[in-house]
């Protein structure tokens, strides 16, 4: 990195590869790192919970001892994207990216977390209140590799947390956004409070004055009115964006109305919950895709251990390299450029078209293939970061020549594909979820293909659909075989 060729990591690339498509991010090399195993885990270190940079947001999502022992991180995580992006998406990402509306940085100056990077030799580590300097913006140096995080963990009998903020729609950026941890005494008084607001400023803000406030008082005791004027008071001289989604007015008013139901909800939360006694065992918490994401335990520490991993390839410098996939359970090799998407891979090289180019900023859904079985953004993967991975595409899923898979065929009888441009992306979507939950409720139905935008606005179809699929593959609907 310190050859002056203008270089950046990439771990997951979920916000990087759309600052490089439009242009706001414009590297001469990229240094993947996603295949260091000592970058990715989740460990108990003395009274904190470190956290490596590449590890997976969706990992975060589902770690029991995350969800014990870092609650509000835990409550975050559905917020962050969507599931394909989450997929994909790293905690040191988010992290050193830096976006003012990013739920993981809110939550680490939200919780004082200590984030740890290294420059060449040097092991540093700076509070996360004065890592982020501006928006996209922070203290790592050029030559800097952000290595984890470690958060603090409360030894309180009785902690609670709450979460809110305001979206055009679910897991968009937020335009205001506000977070709160609680630790209540026996009495349900409280002991100690962290709240924090973000993406209403340059950059995540921690209230400590409030706070303070809040120490020794009864729920019964707290006020709005206080809350508000410690918002405004805080945000009186600080530039709050205004923009087309939202104006500055709005923004001090949501953060300040968000703010005080995340501080309710923790309250409530902290009433009923026993952090430090209920141990993620007896939680009945685990991971999803245990799969994918083992969680190996010895004693209270946990460490996060992916068995995707393949050897790392060194990429010659050059201008072309060999790709070996395993593409619809068939071994794929080819020769591309490095700069190549995954997207553009399997459609030009391999004339796998069902993967269709939309936003091409991960937004929309019309490029999500499964990786592994779970379902991601293609246009933000470089085709060279799926080395030794198998990719299905929506061809893939076809019982042979000519015929159709069971969601498929719903997808016909139902009328669930209109256009068609995002048919193939929530076909797979729905194949990923019925593969892992056979029965699906109507909500699950909709979180699935939530991250996907059709277009033609039928997603009423495409849940009646998905659901008829999911009865067919269990043998309780059979499809009319007369005319």
């Amino acid at each position: 990195m310190g050859d002056g060729d203008e270089a950046r990591l990439i771990a997951g690339g979920q916000t990087l590869v759309p600052l490089m498509a439009m242009r706001l991010a414009r590297p001469k090399r990229l240094i993947d790192i996603a295949r260091i195993p000592e970058l990715a885990f989740v460990r108990k270190e003395d009274s904190a919970i470190a956290i490596g940079a590449t590890t997976r947001q969706h990992v975060l999502e589902h770690d029991p001892l995350v969800r014990a022992e870092v609650p509000l991180l835990a409550m975050v995580m559905p917020h962050i994207g969507h599931a394909p992006t989450r997929a994909r998406g790293t905690l040191g990402g988010s992290l050193a990216n830096a976006d003012p509306a990013a739920e993981i940085a809110l939550v680490a100056v939200t919780l004082e977390a200590t984030l740890a990077y290294r420059e060449g030799a040097r092991a540093i580590e700076t509070a996360a209140a004065e890592f982020f300097t501006g928006p996209m913006t922070t203290v790592l140096p050029p030559t800097g590799l952000l290595t984890g995080a470690r958060f603090p963990i409360w030894r309180h009998a009785r902690v609670g947390v709450g979460f809110h903020e305001v979206s055009s729609r679910t897991s968009d950026f937020a335009f205001a956004s506000a977070a709160a941890q609680i630790a209540l005494d026996e009495a349900g008084i409280c002991r100690r409070a962290a709240l924090g607001i973000g993406a209403v400023t340059s950059v995540p803000l921690r209230l400590d004055r409030l706070g303070e406030k809040l120490e020794n008082l009864s729920f019964q005791e707290v006020q709005e009115k206080p809350i508000r004027e410690e918002v405004a008071a805080l945000l009186s001289d600080q530039d709050v964006f205004s923009d087309l989604h939202a104006s500055g007015d709005y923004r001090r008013r949501a953060a300040a109305a968000l703010l005080i139901r995340a501080i309710f909800d923790a309250w409530r939360n902290a009433d009923q919950t026993a952090v430090d006694v209920i141990p993620a065992e007896r939680a009945g918490l685990r991971p999803a895709n245990e799969s994918l994401n083992p969680v190996i335990s010895v004693g209270r520490a946990f460490t996060q251990a992916v068995d995707y991993w393949v050897p790392a390839r060194a990429y010659p410098l050059r201008d072309d390299t060999i790709v070996h996939l395993d593409v619809n359970g068939a071994a794929r090799s080819v020769e591309i450029e490095p700069r190549t998407s995954l997207l553009d891979c399997l459609r030009e090289q391999f004339l796998l078209t069902g993967a269709h180019a939309g936003c091409e900023h991960g937004v929309c859904g019309a490029c999500t293939v499964l990786m592994d079985g779970t379902p991601i953004r293609s246009c933000l993967m470089f085709a060279v970061q799926a080395d030794g991975h198998a990719i299905t595409t929506i061809e893939g899923l076809t019982p042979g020549p000519g015929e159709l898979s069971i969601i498929q065929d719903t997808f016909c009888e139902t009328h669930g594909m209109q256009c068609g441009y995002c048919t193939p992306a929530m076909i797979l979507a729905a194949h990923a979820l019925l593969a892992s939950n056979p029965a699906p409720a109507r909500a699950e139905i909709v979180r699935a293909v939530s991250a996907n935008l059709c277009r033609c606005t039928g997603y009423a179809q495409i849940i009646e659909a998905i659901a008829l699929a999911a009865e067919r593959m269990r043998g309780l609907n059979r499809p009319a075989t007369g005319p």
